[in-house]
């Protein structure tokens, strides 16, 4: 998944530094929300989650992970994408989150199938990725179909 919409590569302290700026405009207008990733066992932040693009009047938004390579394989992005999910639904109150993946990147579209993701038929894009043109698809799930793996969203207890 592309989190945070595309990020420029290389990536330097600037692009850093804009994204902070940006995304603390975003929180305080409610239209994005952004996580870091961190192990319980000694707090070292391995990526970062979040929500954007979130639109009141539809009741959605994207959602998307990211995770330090070297860090791939243990289930944090699976675990960060349900909490995230968990608060677009229950915090924020929307009914629709998707997820744009490219084509190419098997892992994620493993991971949403496995969280209950539907392919969206009607969204098909064609987006340039380094020197090459790589097709995008969107992935969603609805509130009602998160509940139906997960439980009643009122009843889940995320933080003990």
């Amino acid at each position: 998944m592309a989190p945070f919409g595309t990020f420029p590569y290389p990536y330097g302290r600037e692009d850093a530094l804009r994204f902070i700026q940006d995304a603390s405009i975003s929180i305080i207008h409610g239209t994005a929300y952004h996580f870091g990733v961190r192990l319980a066992s000694n707090r070292a932040l391995v990526g970062a989650a979040g929500m954007w693009d979130i639109d009141k009047d539809e009741c959605s938004c994207e959602v998307g992970v990211w995770i330090g390579k070297e860090h791939w394989g243990n289930g944090y992005a699976r675990s960060a994408l349900i909490l995230i999910s968990y608060y677009a639904f229950k915090q924020v109150g929307l009914a629709k989150e998707y997820a744009k993946v490219m084509d190419f990147n098997s892992r994620s579209i493993a991971m949403l199938n496995t969280l209950g993701f539907i392919k969206d038929r009607d969204y098909r894009q064609i987006r340039p990725h380094y020197r090459n043109y790589v097709e995008e698809n969107r992935y969603t799930i609805a509130r009602e179909e998160f509940e139906g793996k997960y439980g009643n969203i009122d009843d889940i207890q995320v933080f003990k």
